[in-house]
């Protein structure tokens, strides 16, 4: 895959250079419809916290189309810093935060907990602790990975903040009605694993989830996720895949 950087990029990003980009006259074929803005590693984007972060999240989806548009954010780099904490990286936006991902030990520091061994037993309550007070706070679905041990996943019981979450636009999805949390295991491989990327994989797989065309389960949603992982970190599926 092709990669461009811009080293300055994570200082000097704001919500204004972005909102401004989608503003641009060239960039309304490419935007309009889309039902979805993902926002990667706000704790690693020093201008696009709190406040500004939460103006993205909360102006963007005009500029996408309208209603129906699922904003997702998804960590890395998540610590307490000297002139604030993980939480407050992310505090003013989260009652807009429709899925927000954390692998386990950055769902420990958000929490404000010792952190967790991923290779150990985490058991449901644990993950449901982590996942309880960032529901609590707004958000609608919590994603937790696991790394080997598959991921958790926490919805939350505002049936009116699940609302345009999800396909079709507008109503419930259809897992609304049934458990509120589900903890699948992670999908054998063919070959050797290769972690890179894994997270971003598996938000793109719950995206497409959540934006499908008819309403899924919840666990069909966790399970586009980790099918979306394992391509991504499956050497011997990605070797095929090249050759196709």
């Amino acid at each position: 895959r092709g990669c461009w950087v811009d080293l300055s990029a994570n200082e000097l990003l704001d919500d204004g250079a972005a909102l401004a980009a989608m503003r641009a006259p060239a960039a309304a074929a490419a935007l309009g419809g889309c039902r979805a803005i993902h926002v990667g590693y706000p704790h690693l984007l020093a201008r696009l916290q709190g406040d500004a972060l939460r103006n993205l999240l909360e102006t963007a989806p005009a500029l996408l189309g309208g209603g129906g548009v699922v904003r997702s954010v998804d960590l890395n780099g998540v610590a307490d810093s000297a002139d604030r904490s993980a939480l407050d990286v992310l505090a003013p936006a989260l009652p807009l935060i429709d899925l927000l991902h954390a692998n386990l030990e950055e769902a420990c520091v958000l929490a404000g907990v010792p952190p967790l061994d991923e290779d150990a037993a985490v058991d449901d309550d644990a993950l449901r602790a982590l996942a309880a007070p960032l529901l609590a706070r707004g958000v609608a679905v919590v994603a937790i990975t696991l790394a080997a041990a598959g991921a958790y996943i926490a919805v939350t019981d505002d049936d009116a903040r699940l609302t345009g979450v999800g396909a079709p636009p507008g109503e419930l999805p259809r897992w609304a009605a049934g458990p509120r949390a589900h903890r699948a295991a992670a999908l054998p491989l063919d070959g050797r694993a290769n972690a890179n990327g894994a997270g971003d994989a598996f938000c793109a797989g719950l995206l497409a989830g959540l934006l499908w065309s008819e309403p899924l389960s919840l666990a069909d949603v966790v399970h586009r996720g980790l099918e979306s992982a394992r391509e991504r970190v499956d050497s011997a599926r990605a070797e095929r895949a090249a050759v196709a």
